[in-house]
């Protein structure tokens, strides 16, 4: 039975054009992608950097939105597309899973077998792109239903001229709102006072690292993958705890520092992790799987006078009063305590406590 319904010449011109009028329409960015993998017979769309880029774009649709969050956390490092990449690098290449891995890993590796079936999903159709961001790639995919079974050669085919335009569309959306990109600002306030940072998402995977932050790896920890790693035995749970801490943080107890043991027998390097909230509307869009970030940063106190957390959390927008008891509350003092240090009522510190919550984005429930 042909189940290869192809979609017409005007579909394919209409749907390109959607995808070029997101450029400089980004609130249609969802339609036009999501348009994809209609056109194609996928179940939803997916994109993302596979290094951390200086203008990440990152988009899921919310009929794969569950699928995706599991594959960023449990299965991001044992996807066979992946381990083949490292063998063979996929620079910019559009094709499907049967045509890089063999059979006996499309019916047997768990990726397949536990993780896609459990999603009513098989088989995914692929484009690696390095023009979306200069210096990374990025992936652009559309899952099939596992009803669906293998990718006809025509839908691969719409898949790849569709994928090929967004891809295209990206990067001139990126050239048209680089100037504004919030990150970017972030970025280039931290790194002049000598401070890496690394921006993930929510699920904890890296959009960008600016260069003092890319420097900083390799001895303490890497950032392989799109995940942030430590090299040092017995150190990831403290990153994953860090990262947690972050994502659900204790509204009475805010992020304490986590050192990084390093192989040269410098000392450690400092990582502190905090939720910042990403406002929607504005002149730039936030393509995101959620509306909240993790910003990282990493202090080498070899390099210099290591930053006190005072000036990180003015830096992250709190006055000098709140920073103070931002930094009382994050060594686990209570209300009353800090108030009395500090020789103000506790009426006065559980309204910097409001304010405080606010600007770093803590649920106080």
């Amino acid at each position: 039975m042909d189940r290869d319904l192809s979609p017409d010449l005007a579909s394919l011109d209409n749907a390109i054009g959607r995808l070029y009028d997101a450029a400089t329409l980004p609130e249609t960015w969802a339609t036009a992608l999501d348009n994809i993998a209609a056109l194609s017979g996928g179940m939803g769309v997916t994109v993302f950097p596979m290094e951390p880029s200086t203008t990440p774009f990152v988009y899921i649709s919310n009929d794969i939105a569950e699928a995706a969050q599991t594959y960023f956390t449990d299965w991001l490092g044992r996807c066979p597309r992946l381990a083949y990449d490292a063998r063979h690098p996929l620079i910019d290449r559009c094709f499907w899973d049967g045509e890089i891995l063999d059979e006996q890993t499309l019916r047997e590796d768990p990726y397949f077998h536990d993780y896609a079936r459990s999603y009513d999903l098989q088989y995914s159709v692929v484009r690696t792109s390095t023009s979306v961001s200069a210096g990374s790639r990025h992936v652009i995919s559309t899952p099939f239903s596992l009803r669906a079974g293998k990718p006809s050669d025509r839908q691969i085919q719409v898949f790849a001229i569709l994928s090929g335009h967004a891809a295209r569309a990206m990067a001139l959306h990126q050239r048209l709102w680089k100037t504004t990109e919030t990150i970017d600002r972030l970025s280039s306030l931290l790194g002049g006072r000598g401070c890496g940072i690394i921006l993930m998402n929510s699920m904890g995977m890296i959009l960008q690292a600016n260069d003092l932050a890319a420097a900083m790896a390799g001895d303490a920890f890497t950032l392989h993958g799109g995940r942030l790693h430590a090299v040092q035995p017995g150190q990831q749970s403290l990153i994953d705890g860090m990262l947690a801490a972050a994502v659900d943080p204790d509204p009475l107890r805010l992020p304490a520092p986590v050192a990084l043991r390093r192989s040269n027998g410098r000392r450690p390097l400092l990582l502190e992790a905090f939720k910042t909230g990403r406002r929607s509307g504005g002149s730039r869009p936030q393509l995101v799987l959620s509306d909240t970030g993790i910003v990282i940063t990493v202090v080498d106190p070899d390099a210099g006078t290591p930053r006190s957390r005072r000036e990180m959390f003015v830096l992250l927008g709190l006055t000098l009063a709140e920073a103070r008891v931002a930094v009382l509350l994050g060594g686990g003092a209570s209300p009353e305590s800090v108030a009395d240090e500090l020789r103000l009522s506790v009426g006065t510190i559980r309204n910097h406590m409001k304010q405080i919550y606010s600007k770093l984005d803590i649920s106080r429930q």
